[in-house]
C-alpha cells in the first residue's frame, strides 16, 4: 500500500516551514485567546506578539541558512527582551489586579503607558537588528589591531591553579571586610571598594580560564578533581553573595568555553541548565534573602565561617521543604518572572519623566567616560551605578535606609536621555557594539582562539545586562577584558599587536 506521506521525500526546506508555520499559528492562537477573554487589552497582547514576531525573525532566518551560532549575542539579547519586555506584560495582564512591581505604576490606569512603552520597545529591537546587520561593525572591526596570543602550554595550567587558589584568599579576605555577600557590614572605606571587587574576581577569571583549557586542549586534559573543587568552589561563593547574576555567569562561562572549544551545542542543550536555574536556583537564592536576616537576629548566624555557613544552608532548605509542589513551581517561576521588569520599568520612566527628573542630555551615559579616572584623584565622581537613584526618584523607595538598586534598562535609560530619538539611535549602536564585539572575539580580532574565547566569555556576560544602565554595563565590560588581558600577561601569554 502506497503510504500517504513520505517523509524521505520532504527536504529541510520543507520541514523548516512546515514547522515555523505551525508554531506562529500556534502562538497567534494563543494569543488571540487572551485578547478574546481580555478585549480591553487586545492592544497590549497585539504588541506583545508583534514584539515577539520581531525577536523571532533573526533567529528564523539563521537557523534556516545554517549560519545560526547559539551564543552569538544577538539571539540571547533578543530573547532577553521578549522576557523583560513582552512576557512580563502577559504576567501582569494575566495576574489581577495586575500586580506590578514599580509602586509609582498602575496597570490599570497606566494602560496606554504600557502598550507605548511596548510600541517604543519594538522601534528600539528595529533599529538594534539594523545596527547589527548592518556594515559598520564589520568596518570597525578591520580598523582595530589584530592581538597575537602566544599561549605558553607547559606553564598555563599550573599558573591557572596558582591564580585560583591566590584569588580564593584575596577574596576571602575581601569578604571579611564586609564585602561580596549579601547583608556584610562594611569595613572598608569607599575609594578602597572598586580595587578590592576587581580582585575579588581572580578565582572567577581562573575559572574561565580552565573551562577554555579543558575544552580546548588536544592532549592531557587537566585534573577534573581540581576542576571540580573550583566549580563548586564558585557556586559556593555565588550563593553566598545572594546575587543570582553570578549562578548565570557561571553557567554562560561553562557553555562558552564547551561550545567553541570542544562541540557546537544545540538549543535543546541549553534547556537543562535553564531548567535547573528557574527550578532551583533562583528559589534556593531567593529563600537565602528571605531567612539569613532572620537567623542572624535570632541565632547571630554569620555565613562568613564554616559552621555558619552548613547552618544558613539548612535553614535554606528546611524552608524549602515546607512548600507544596505547586507552591514551589509558584514560587519559583513568580521569582523568575518579577526578575524580568523591565516593561514596568520603562512605563514608569515614561509617565514620569520630567516630573521625577528632567531629560538628562547625555549626563547619565557620560559617567562611562568618567570610570578611568579614580576616586583618589576625582573623590566627587559620580557613582556609575544609577539603580539606587532610579529607585527613589521613580519607583518612590525612600532614600533612608537604603533598598538597593532598581533597573532602569537601557532602553530606557536612553529615553530618560533624549526621549525617542535616543531609543532609536542608543538602540542602534548597541547592535553594533553587540555584533562588534562577536566579530572581534569570535571571528576576525584574535590569533589564540582559547584567549579570543576566554575574554568573549566576560565580554559577552556584560553585553547581556539590557537591565543595567549604561555607563555600570559597558564601564564592567571594558574592565572585564582589560582584566582579562593583565591574567593572559600572568599565565605567560605573549601579546603581539598586528
Amino acid at each position: 500500500m502506497r503510504q500517504v506521506l513520505d517523509i524521505k521525500r520532504l527536504n529541510s526546506k520543507t520541514i523548516y516551514f512546515v514547522i515555523t508555520g505551525l508554531f506562529f499559528i500556534f502562538i497567534v492562537t494563543f494569543f488571540t485567546l487572551f485578547i478574546s477573554a481580555n478585549p480591553v487589552s487586545s492592544l497590549t497582547y497585539l504588541l506583545a506578539f508583534l514584539l515577539f514576531s520581531i525577536c523571532s525573525i533573526p533567529i528564523l532566518i539563521h537557523v534556516r541558512i545554517k549560519t545560526f551560532d547559539l551564543l552569538e549575542p544577538i539571539y540571547i539579547v533578543l530573547v532577553l527582551y521578549f522576557l523583560y519586555f513582552g512576557i512580563r506584560t502577559v504576567f501582569i495582564l494575566l495576574s489581577p489586579p495586575y500586580i506590578s512591581t514599580a509602586p509609582n505604576l498602575d496597570t490599570v490606569s497606566d494602560m496606554n503607558i504600557i502598550n507605548l512603552a511596548l510600541l517604543y520597545t519594538i522601534v528600539g529591537i528595529i533599529f538594534m537588528i539594523i545596527g547589527y546587520y548592518s556594515r559598520l561593525p564589520a568596518v570597525i572591526c578591520k580598523v582595530i589591531p589584530r592581538i597575537k596570543f602566544i599561549w605558553n602550554e607547559r606553564k598555563a595550567i599550573k599558573r591557572i591553579y596558582i591564580l585560583y587558589f591566590i584569588g580564593l584568599f584575596i577574596r576571602l579576605f575581601i569578604i571579611q571586610q564586609g564585602l561580596l555577600v549579601r547583608f556584610g557590614v562594611r569595613k572598608v572605606p569607599v575609594v578602597l571598594v572598586n580595587i578590592m571587587q576587581i580582585f575579588a574576581q581572580i578565582p572567577l577569571y581562573a575559572y574561565a580560564l580552565y573551562a577554555v583549557y579543558f575544552f580546548s586542549v588536544k592532549g592531557r586534559r587537566p585534573s577534573i578533581i581540581l576542576g571540580l573543587i573550583i566549580l563548586f568552589s564558585e557556586v559556593g561563593f555565588a550563593f553566598m553573595s545572594g546575587w543570582k547574576g553570578n549562578f548565570i555567569i557561571l553557567m554562560f562561562i561553562l557553555l562558552i568555553a564547551y561550545h567553541y572549544g570542544l562541540h557546537k551545542i544545540r538549543i535543546r542543550s541549553v534547556l537543562i541548565p535553564l531548567i535547573v536555574v528557574l527550578l532551583i536556583v533562583f528559589p534556593l537564592v531567593n529563600t537565602y534573602r528571605y531567612i539569613y536576616p532572620i537567623l542572624v537576629q535570632k541565632e547571630n548566624v554569620s555565613i562568613l565561617n564554616v559552621r555558619g555557613f552548613f547552618r544558613v544552608t539548612a535553614a535554606v532548605l528546611e524552608r524549602m521543604k515546607e512548600y507544596s509542589l505547586m507552591e514551589y513551581i509558584a514560587f519559583s517561576f513568580g521569582g523568575f518572572i518579577n526578575r524580568f521588569a523591565g516593561i514596568d520599568s520603562l512605563s514608569v520612566t515614561i509617565k514620569r519623566t520630567p516630573e521625577a527628573m528632567n531629560f538628562q542630555y547625555g549626563r547619565t551615559i557620560s559617567w562611562l567616560f568618567l570610570w578611568p579616572i579614580p576616586r583618589v584623584i576625582f573623590p566627587n565622581k559620580p557613582n556609575l551605578s544609577f539603580g539606587g537613584v532610579f529607585g527613589v526618584k521613580y519607583w518612590g523607595w525612600p532614600e533612608e535606609p537604603w533598598h538597593g538598586s532598581a533597573a532602569i534598562t537601557q532602553i530606557g535609560e536612553f529615553y530618560l536621555n533624549f526621549h525617542l530619538i535616543g531609543i532609536i539611535l542608543g538602540m542602534f549602536l548597541s547592535g553594533i557594539i553587540y555584533r562588534l564585539t562577536y566579530l572581534y572575539f569570535i571571528k576576525k580580532g584574535i590569533v589564540d582562539k582559547r584567549i579570543s574565547v576566554f575574554l568573549y566569555s566576560f565580554a559577552f556576560v556584560h553585553l547581556l545586562r539590557i537591565e543595567s544602565n549604561i555607563a555600570m554595563a559597558y564601564a564592567g565590560l571594558l574592565q572585564a577584558v582589560l582584566f582579562g588581558l593583565v591574567i593572559a600577561w600572568f599565565l605567560n601569554v605573549r601579546i603581539r599587536w598586528r
